[in-house]
This record gives C-alpha cells, sequence and structure tokens, in this order.
C-alpha cells in the first residue's frame, strides 16, 4: 500500500521534473537569443562608430556630425535597453534552474525512498 503511493508520487514528481526541465531550457534559450541580439547591436555600434570617424576626416558639415551622434545615442540606447533584457533573461535561467533542481532532489529522494521500501 505505502510503496504505490510513493510510486504514484514518484511518477507525480517525475513529471514535473520533466516539466521543469523544458521550461528551463526555453529560459536557457531565450537568454542565448537575447545575448546573441546584444552582441549584434554592440558589432554594429562599434562598426557604425569607426565608419563615422572616417567620415569625419572629410569635408563633413556640422549638421551631419550631429545626426551621427544623435543616431548613436539611439544606438546606445537600444545597447542599454538590450543589456537589461539579457540581464532579465539570466535571472529567468537562474530562477528557473533553482526551480529545477529542486525539483529533481525531489524525484531522486522519492526514488530513493522507493528502494529502501523495496528492500523492506
Amino acid at each position: 500500500m505505502v510503496l504505490k503511493k510513493l510510486q504514484i508520487a514518484s511518477r507525480i514528481f517525475k513529471d514535473e521534473e520533466k516539466r521543469l526541465a523544458s521550461v528551463l531550457q526555453g529560459a536557457q534559450q531565450d537568454h542565448l537569443s537575447a545575448q546573441v541580439d546584444l552582441d549584434r547591436a554592440l558589432a554594429y555600434r562599434a562598426e557604425y562608430l569607426e565608419m563615422s570617424e572616417g567620415n569625419l576626416g572629410m569635408a563633413s558639415s556640422l549638421l551631419k556630425m550631429k545626426a551621427a551622434r544623435l543616431f548613436l545615442t539611439q544606438v546606445d540606447n537600444l545597447v542599454a535597453q538590450q543589456r537589461e533584457v539579457v540581464m532579465r533573461k539570466k535571472e529567468t535561467v537562474e530562477s528557473c534552474s533553482n526551480l529545477w533542481m529542486a525539483s529533481y532532489k525531489k524525484m531522486r529522494s522519492i526514488e530513493t525512498l522507493i528502494e529502501s521500501v523495496s528492500l523492506l
């Protein structure tokens, strides 16, 4: 009787562990995607800065320089926002990881208990 109840609990814990593993995997993929977007924005910023500095040597108008600075400010804002997104995604991954680990430990504990009861 006790063994049957433990086996039912074990199935429930296994299902929960699998569900949380899937959630964790999705969170990790979201974080990776956000990091890739940040890396692209930073590369674009560096590329744009290099290009605009090269153009400054030419006879550029003050208006073009102001436009370039304004655009660079907008890119900097985008980078700052993306850094925040990456940070939030990382926090989500850590939270999901902790939940999954707790679930996994619960599942393993019940499996160990079932093994012990089965030996009696």
